[in-house]
């Protein structure tokens, strides 16, 4: 299987190797499983194991941190270190949530460079993060999660025949009762 293509359908890819497939859920979206070098455990452990979520966030990464490299390039340009400073240091943070592992040791690579004196407004780093992200960022913008379909309409409740039930709730809040949980739960 190729990953040559972002969206490309590939369950033998580096991110799905990373894991073993015991530890997956059985029906991530092959697009997920494609993304090179995603690191798949951690970043769903770091979603509570909701792999839509973990879509929407890459997605979200790919669209707003794409083109940092180019950003750190022109501040460090600019001689605002600081500022490159921070972006590297957000970029590695957020890599790393999202299991980006490579990314967020590139990052912090670069961050510890743009600390120390005389760092050149084009460090070696900064061109691993560019060649990095330029990688990764149309594998992360071709991940859209599916339209939600519409819920269920719910049942028309009669408001009257809330009012006895609410009331025995109000009681039980009122002298912090713990059946108040109970009751709550059978509204």
């Amino acid at each position: 299987p190729s990953t040559a293509e972002p969206g490309g359908s590939a369950a033998a890819t580096a991110s799905a190797a990373a894991t073993p497939p015991e530890a997956l859920p059985p029906d991530l979206p092959p697009a997920l499983l494609a993304v090179p070098g995603l690191v798949l455990s951690q970043a769903l452990r770091n979603v509570l194991g909701r792999p839509q979520r973990l879509m929407e966030l890459l997605h979200r990464f790919g669209l707003e941190h794409g083109a940092d490299a180019p950003s750190i390039q022109a501040l460090l340009e600019a001689g605002n270190a600081e500022d490159a400073r921070r972006t590297a240091h957000t970029l590695k943070g957020l890599a790393g949530t999202l299991g980006l592992n490579a990314l967020q040791h590139t990052a912090a690579a670069l961050e510890q460079r743009i600390k120390q004196p005389g760092c050149p407004t084009e460090p070696e780093e900064l061109n691993r993060l560019a060649s990095q992200l330029n990688t990764l960022a149309p594998w992360l913008r071709a991940l859209v999660a599916p339209v939600n379909t519409p819920a269920a309409p719910q049942p028309v409740i009669d408001p009257a025949s809330l009012a006895a039930p609410l009331q025995a709730l109000r009681e039980l809040l009122r002298t912090d009762d713990v059946r108040a949980t109970t009751a709550y739960a059978e509204l």
